[in-house]
């Protein structure tokens, strides 16, 4: 091997991430980055594709606000069903048997309102 050649070596992800952590928060554009670190710019460009990549398919978490309702003073004791509490207030309760297309038509119309 002559000196002209250069030898790759693979990063491993946690020096990935410490790569992507630092451009992040260095506020340098990416040429100037990748100048200063001695990276390739295809390099950073590889790992931020990535990154981007499995940010988008890793879905979200997103909560919902969830109230207890005590069973024993609630309408829906007596059987198995759902009751939902929409964020204007209102509240939409099922039986067992329900028909989910109808309910979902409804919730919709509801949303609207």
């Amino acid at each position: 091997m002559d000196e002209q050649t250069e030898v790759r070596r693979r990063r491993r992800p946690a020096e990935v991430q410490q790569i992507l952590g630092e451009f992040l928060n260095s506020g340098m554009s990416q040429d100037q980055f990748c100048r200063s670190h001695g990276i390739c710019r295809s390099t950073l460009y590889r790992y931020l594709g990535k990154r981007r990549r499995q940010e988008e398919s890793t879905p979200a978490t997103q909560f919902v606000p969830v109230e207890v309702v005590d069973v024993h003073r609630s309408s829906l004791r007596r059987s198995t069903g759902l009751a939902v509490l929409l964020e204007n207030g209102r509240k939409v309760e099922v039986g067992t048997g329900f028909d989910a297309g109808t309910l979902q038509r409804l919730l919709s119309v509801l949303e609207r309102v």
